[in-house]
């Protein structure tokens, strides 16, 4: 292995790999293995220089990712994959056209939906979609007709649209650009429409609307609201598949992936500015049934979360309670509220 790959961070991090050779071959990945430091009588000659543009790192339960990009018009993408097996590391170095090559199925794992905590489909939401899922219960969202859910944090959320119910909101652009800022407030927002996009321009489609229109509404949403998904799944059967695919992989990252799980947790509420209330309500619902003692009082819950109203930390502790996680004993001010045991703290 004559070659020595340093990878250097701004944060200051570094990763130091021998290689065969520079850059791996078409179609194929290189091994290496970490090289803290020289053997004696090993000196190096710089090869090449390369400034990184982008560097993301990512966790999973039995691999790490390190995805670098480079300043360069040519092999310019490339990864480092390490792996734990039988006790030993083994290191990948690979590049773009590697990974398409190998077709690796292993991402793709069956039932991923074992893993939702819980999928909650709104209350008003009617003849809903059949999801695939161990855990599903109707109440009201704040946003979103569907949502997932891991440790009563909302970690996902998809508003479902019919074909008219998008016309509809098209013909108010105004009133649905707000409903759509708050939708975004949610990690993982999306917005599933069960038509395709060629639907909005077929004039006989959207009648009394003009194709020009929904064309430049359309246009008009994913330039004002660029962090929104919205998928045109074309039917209503291909919507509800999305969708319970869509959950399961979502739930699968938070899964097998703790750190990155409260990292992203602790992001939920940065949109609070906004004035809107649905993640604050999250983040309520996942103190109470994870953070705080079995039994607290609501007191305790307004010191967590100063910023949330007293009507939102009732409504939040109620509908708890009429979902049969919490239960009270005592009135008016000695009030106290006890968690389900089923549900406990978090492991």
């Amino acid at each position: 292995m004559p070659y020595l790959i340093t990878v250097h961070s701004v944060t200051g991090g570094e990763i130091q790999l021998r290689c065969a050779g520079p850059w791996p071959a078409p179609g194929s990945n290189l091994y290496a293995m970490r090289s803290e430091v020289l053997k004696d009588g090993e000196r190096t000659e710089l090869v090449e220089e390369c400034r990184i543009v982008d560097i993301q790192k990512k966790a999973g339960p039995k691999a790490i990712t390190v995805h670098v990009v480079l300043d360069r018009k040519r092999q310019k993408r490339c990864s480092f994959l390490f792996l734990k097996k039988n006790g030993r590391e083994q290191v990948f170095f690979r590049t773009e056209s590697g990974i398409k090559a190998h077709r690796s199925s292993s991402y793709l794992q069956p039932k991923p939906l074992r893993f939702v905590s819980e999928i909650v489909i709104d209350s008003r939401e009617k003849y809903p979609w059949k999801i695939n899922a161990a855990h599903v219960i109707r109440r009201e969202l704040p946003a979103g007709d569907y949502a997932l859910c891991v440790q009563e944090r909302i970690v996902a959320v998809i508003e479902r649209k019919t074909l008219q119910n998008m016309l509809a909101n098209l013909n108010s652009l105004e009133a649905y650009h707000t409903h759509l800022a708050e939708l975004t407030t949610f990690p993982g927002a999306e917005v599933v429409i069960e038509a395709s996009l060629a639907d909005f321009f077929n004039p006989e489609k959207v009648k009394p609307m003009s194709a020009t229109r929904c064309t430049r509404a359309l246009a008009d949403i994913a330039a004002k609201h660029p962090s929104l998904r919205i998928t045109y799944a074309g039917n209503r059967k291909n919507a509800q598949v999305w969708a319970t695919e869509y959950f399961g992989a979502v739930a699968a990252k938070y899964h097998g992936v703790e750190e990155e799980k409260l990292e992203q947790g602790s992001l939920l509420n940065q949109n609070s500015d906004r004035g809107f209330t649905g993640g604050v309500v999250s983040e309520i619902r996942h103190t109470v049934m994870y953070v705080l003692p079995e039994r607290f009082q609501v007191a305790q819950v307004r010191d967590a979360h100063p910023e949330a109203s007293k009507v939102a930390i009732a409504d939040c502790l109620k509908a708890l309670r009429g979902e049969g996680k919490l239960t009270t004993s005592g009135h008016g001010r000695g009030t106290v509220w006890v968690r389900a045991k089923a549900t406990g703290a978090s492991p």
